[in-house]
């Protein structure tokens, strides 16, 4: 019993810790806050509650049978996926974390894909959107507009090739829901389309109103742990330590503002491209925190999503590795 106690009071001693920094160093504290704040309201909120919202809609409405059909005979040849987790991989390809798992966990609760592969497209689909890796990474802070794609193929990559240790054999029960789709796709889509025809307005306006309020609710959340880590990231802008170490422990706790301070390093452009692919690619604890406010409750394993996030940043390193050496920047 001393040893739950002791476990339960230790859990909470680093928020006790939190609250004494903000009331030691309010300048700090209000300075992180402000960053947290403006990063949420400029770049994500815009950007990610639309996609929150309509990727709700078409869930709750049951759309994705259609979706899938016009996705899965291609997607299926690379990825081993079921008909319905073609879904999540356009969605998080396009809107990026928590986007993905946020997708991935709605279907995992209405029990579309089984958990075994929302643990795998959890880990696929959970990254960095095309718009933050191509404006943000590339042209706002390393000022090489033309490097975004060669970051895009580094990332997605690396992701990939992660993502499919999280799923090293295609099982059984994916093949038979691929035998399952082929013969009930045509029956399910009549099905839907009688569905929503017997549906009065209403409903579709209270579904609308149910995805509305919920993609606020996510998109809050998540700017809460983006202001939370900022304040954080602040914290350590004021360690008397060299400034590449400030940078890379800003970049592991929040990567927008830790790719940021990195690029502001006296560093080489391959040297700055390497820390922001690789950190980019594992995401950030802010990242992890967010992912884990949208996954708790389908039952996913954050854990296992950190390690394979490891993983990813891993082989993003290798690959950028092995690119800068052919190609030099």
């Amino acid at each position: 019993m001393n040893s739950k106690r002791f476990l339960l009071t230790a859990k909470k001693l680093p928020f006790l810790l939190f609250l004494c920094l903000m009331l030691l160093f309010p300048t700090a504290t209000l300075q992180g806050a402000s960053t947290g704040l403006l990063l949420w309201f400029q770049k994500i909120l815009p950007v990610l509650l639309p996609f929150v919202i309509l990727s709700g809609l078409i869930i709750r409405l049951g759309l994705i049978s259609p979706i899938s059909k016009i996705l899965y005979p291609v997607l299926k040849y690379l990825f081993p996926v079921s008909p319905s987790g073609c879904y999540p991989i356009l969605i998080g390809f396009l809107s990026g974390l928590p986007m993905g798992a946020k997708t991935v966990a709605d279907l995992v609760q209405q029990k579309k894909i089984n958990p075994l592969e929302g643990r795998y497209l959890v880990c696929l689909c959970n990254n960095a959107s095309p718009m933050f890796i191509l404006n943000y990474i590339a042209a706002s802070e390393l000022g090489v507009p033309k490097l975004g794609l060669v970051l895009c193929i580094i990332l997605y990559l690396s992701a990939i090739f992660s993502a499919r240790l999280a799923y090293p054999i295609r099982p059984l029960s994916i093949l038979n829901a691929s035998k399952h789709y082929q013969t009930t796709m045509f029956a399910t889509c009549l099905s839907d389309d009688k569905t929503s025809q017997n549906q009065p307005q209403t409903s579709l306006s209270a579904q609308l109103d149910c995805s509305i309020l919920d993609g606020f609710t996510v998109v809050t959340k998540i700017g809460g742990y983006v202001i939370l880590f900022s304040i954080l990231s602040s914290y350590l802008m004021m360690l008397p330590i060299p400034s590449i170490f400030q940078s890379v422990l800003s970049c592991t706790l929040e990567i927008t503002t830790g790719i940021h301070q990195i690029t502001l390093l006296n560093l080489s452009l391959s040297v700055k491209l390497f820390l922001s692919v690789v950190f980019t690619a594992f995401g950030g604890l802010s990242g992890l925190a967010q992912t884990q406010s949208v996954i708790h409750s389908s039952g996913l394993s954050t854990f296992f999503y950190f390690k394979i996030k490891l993983i990813n940043a891993a082989f993003a390193a290798s690959i950028s590795v092995l690119y800068l050496f052919i190609f030099p920047v």
